[in-house]
Protein backbone atom coordinates (compact mmCIF):
# COMPACT_ATOMS: atom_id res chain seq x y z
CA UNK A 1 0.00 0.00 0.00
CA UNK A 2 1.35 3.14 -1.01
CA UNK A 3 1.56 6.32 1.31
CA UNK A 4 -0.89 8.18 0.33
CA UNK A 5 -3.56 5.05 0.12
CA UNK A 6 -2.89 4.35 3.98
CA UNK A 7 -2.54 7.90 4.73
CA UNK A 8 -6.23 7.87 2.82
CA UNK A 9 -7.42 5.10 4.82
CA UNK A 10 -6.40 5.92 7.97
CA UNK A 11 -9.09 9.08 8.01
CA UNK A 12 -11.79 7.06 5.76
CA UNK A 13 -14.32 6.63 8.83
CA UNK A 14 -13.60 9.78 10.74
CA UNK A 15 -16.80 10.92 10.48
CA UNK A 16 -18.39 7.55 11.53
CA UNK A 17 -15.63 7.48 15.21
CA UNK A 18 -17.00 11.21 15.61
CA UNK A 19 -20.35 10.22 15.91
CA UNK A 20 -19.74 7.25 17.33
CA UNK A 21 -18.31 8.50 20.38
CA UNK A 22 -19.96 9.29 23.86
CA UNK A 23 -18.68 11.38 26.53
CA UNK A 24 -18.09 8.55 28.80
CA UNK A 25 -16.16 6.57 26.76
CA UNK A 26 -13.33 9.18 26.49
CA UNK A 27 -10.03 8.69 28.87
CA UNK A 28 -10.03 10.90 31.48
CA UNK A 29 -6.47 12.47 29.90
CA UNK A 30 -8.49 13.22 26.55
CA UNK A 31 -11.35 15.02 28.40
CA UNK A 32 -8.51 17.35 30.54
CA UNK A 33 -7.05 18.02 27.48
CA UNK A 34 -9.98 19.73 25.69
CA UNK A 35 -11.06 21.24 27.96
CA UNK A 36 -7.81 22.64 28.58
CA UNK A 37 -7.63 23.70 24.56
CA UNK A 38 -11.17 24.89 24.81
CA UNK A 39 -10.17 27.19 27.90
CA UNK A 40 -7.12 28.42 25.97
CA UNK A 41 -9.37 29.18 22.82
CA UNK A 42 -11.39 31.43 24.82
CA UNK A 43 -8.50 32.92 26.37
CA UNK A 44 -6.73 33.91 22.42
CA UNK A 45 -10.62 34.97 21.36
CA UNK A 46 -11.01 37.44 24.54
CA UNK A 47 -7.35 38.70 24.08
CA UNK A 48 -7.02 39.24 20.33
CA UNK A 49 -10.63 40.44 20.39
CA UNK A 50 -9.10 44.15 21.59
CA UNK A 51 -6.73 44.49 18.41
CA UNK A 52 -6.64 46.73 15.96
CA UNK A 53 -6.92 43.93 13.14
CA UNK A 54 -9.74 42.56 15.01
CA UNK A 55 -11.88 45.80 15.26
CA UNK A 56 -10.85 46.39 11.35
CA UNK A 57 -12.22 42.71 10.54
CA UNK A 58 -15.55 43.07 12.80
CA UNK A 59 -16.15 46.34 11.34
CA UNK A 60 -15.43 45.01 8.04
CA UNK A 61 -17.80 42.02 8.33
CA UNK A 62 -20.81 43.87 10.06
CA UNK A 63 -20.69 46.51 7.30
CA UNK A 64 -20.13 44.82 4.17
CA UNK A 65 -20.82 41.09 4.65
CA UNK A 66 -24.37 41.71 5.92
CA UNK A 67 -27.06 38.93 5.39
CA UNK A 68 -30.59 38.84 4.36
CA UNK A 69 -31.99 35.96 5.73
CA UNK A 70 -29.33 34.75 8.52
CA UNK A 71 -27.16 36.58 10.55
CA UNK A 72 -25.18 36.13 13.50
CA UNK A 73 -23.51 37.60 16.11
CA UNK A 74 -19.98 38.68 15.93
CA UNK A 75 -18.19 36.54 18.98
CA UNK A 76 -16.85 38.86 21.38
CA UNK A 77 -18.40 42.39 19.50
CA UNK A 78 -22.17 41.98 19.06
CA UNK A 79 -22.77 43.43 15.96
CA UNK A 80 -24.22 41.20 13.54
CA UNK A 81 -22.99 39.87 10.34
CA UNK A 82 -23.91 37.49 7.55
CA UNK A 83 -23.06 33.47 8.14
CA UNK A 84 -20.24 34.25 5.82
CA UNK A 85 -18.85 37.18 8.13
Amino acid sequence: MAEGERREAAFADVPAFVRGLAYDALPEGVVASARRSLLDLCGNAAAGSRTRASAIGNAYAATQLLGSDRSARILLDGRRAGLAG
